[in-house]
């Protein structure tokens, strides 16, 4: 285990980017908030400029990244319909497209006049497409080995697909913290395991209840978090704090073992 080191500085994040250095840490990992009213983000989560203002703050995140930006949306109505917001957005960044992954939940909204929502898009962006970190040995099923005798089977395992199912953190779910839109911090140690690397420096513009920088001291990465709401970002400090001494006790615990 390799400890981390990290902070969650309560701010405006697009005034914080602009004052941090260009590729100054390894990847962004973030979720911005939807633009559906929801109590969060200090009001910038129901503005009639949103996808102007949204554009503006990826653009600096990926500014700062030296590696990679991940981002996950869901969809807003507009005139044409309900549109995927990463999509309206991910071309504006300057950014190549690796790969868009499907992330699956389960529950969601019910409707009489459509499908039911249970989906939501992250997109997987490099700064250079020749240059980026993945490690898809970290994030194998080892446990998905059975099929030995096709050659182009991996014996180390099977690598997720571009579906994944994480149920939301919603409910009574045991990390549920007070914060409308929490993600699960499995599908977040998935990313974070594949494409980026213990000691690496990862940014999360929009903190809310710190599952990023959870996440990053228990995968040994470091982290910058930064929560417009000091509410959020008591809880976030909590939380990685919490992470880390946990972190801290098994380090010590295989020292000692060893």
């Amino acid at each position: 285990v390799v400890m981390a080191d990290w902070q969650v500085i309560t701010g405006d994040c697009l005034e914080v980017m602009r004052g941090m250095d260009a590729d100054s840490v390894d990847a962004v990992i973030t979720s911005p908030p939807y633009n559906i009213g929801k109590n969060y983000n200090g009001g910038n989560d129901n503005r009639p400029d949103y996808i102007e203002w949204l554009s503006v703050v990826l653009q600096q995140a990926a500014q700062v990244t030296d590696d990679c930006l991940w981002v996950n949306l869901g969809y807003r109505k507009t005139p044409a319909g309900n549109v995927p917001i990463v999509f309206e957005i991910w071309n504006r960044l300057g950014l190549y497209l690796m790969q868009a992954i499907k992330w699956e939940y389960g529950a969601g909204c019910t409707y009489s006049s459509r499908f039911n929502h249970r989906t939501e898009d992250w997109l997987w962006l490099v700064k250079d497409q020749t240059r980026y970190t993945f490690n898809p040995d970290d994030v194998r099923d080892l446990s998905l080995t059975k099929y030995v005798n096709d050659k182009r089977n991996s014996l180390k395992g099977k690598l997720p697909g571009d579906v994944w199912y994480f149920p939301h953190v919603a409910g009574n779910h045991t990390q549920r913290e007070a914060h409308p839109a929490q993600y699960p911090q499995p599908m977040i140690e998935r990313i974070i395991r594949a494409t980026t690397n213990p000691g690496d420096l990862i940014l999360d513009p929009f903190a809310g209840s710190g599952t990023t920088g959870v996440a990053c001291v228990q995968t040994g990465r470091r982290f910058i978090g930064i929560e417009i709401d000091e509410d959020y970002a008591t809880i976030a400090r909590a939380r990685i704090a919490k992470a880390a001494e946990q972190a801290r006790q098994l380090t010590l615990g295989i020292e000692q073992a060893a």
